[in-house]
């Protein structure tokens, strides 16, 4: 259940990363950040996937 909860968690962080870092024009910073949250997450949903199978 932990990988699961930790894989929505990074996968919806961006958003709310967007909004913080778009306004004070820092968007190369979001871009890197959100590709490793995205990329974390997927990796989390693929455990949380692995491990109910």
């Amino acid at each position: 259940m932990m990988p699961a909860v930790t894989a929505t968690g990074l996968i919806v962080a961006p958003l709310s990363l967007q909004r913080f870092l778009f306004r004070r024009l820092l968007t190369s910073e979001l871009v890197h950040e959100a590709h490793l949250m995205a990329r974390s997450g997927r990796m989390a949903l693929a455990m949380a996937l692995a491990s109910s199978a």
